[in-house]
């Protein structure tokens, strides 16, 4: 049986002494004196993509595989179907198809 990689992915706040905290729900997970491997990325991925299980990973090899900065993939991701929520563009593109 296949056990999950043991990562998790959350946003932070960096306080005024550049300290991070943990949530409560990882500290519980960990040992004191656990080793750990931290990967920092500076900007955060929005609710609308952590909803539809977007991470950093993704992010990041989307990035590289089309050669594109972080951004221009965050906000592809970001329109990724608006077009097709909007009734009247669905509606004359079928049109157009239709031709």
């Amino acid at each position: 049986m296949e056990r999950a990689y043991p990562s998790s992915e959350y946003d932070v706040v960096v306080d005024g002494e550049g300290k991070i905290l943990l949530p409560r729900h990882l500290r519980a997970k960990l040992k004191p004196g656990s080793r750990l491997t931290i990967r920092i990325t500076e900007g955060v991925v929005s609710d609308t993509l952590r909803r539809r299980n977007v991470t950093e990973t993704e992010i990041e090899t989307i990035a590289r595989r089309q050669l594109e900065s972080r951004d221009q993939v965050i906000e592809f991701l970001s329109a990724e179907g608006a077009l097709a929520r909007r009734r009247r563009f669905a509606r004359r593109a079928k049109n157009m198809l239709r031709v």
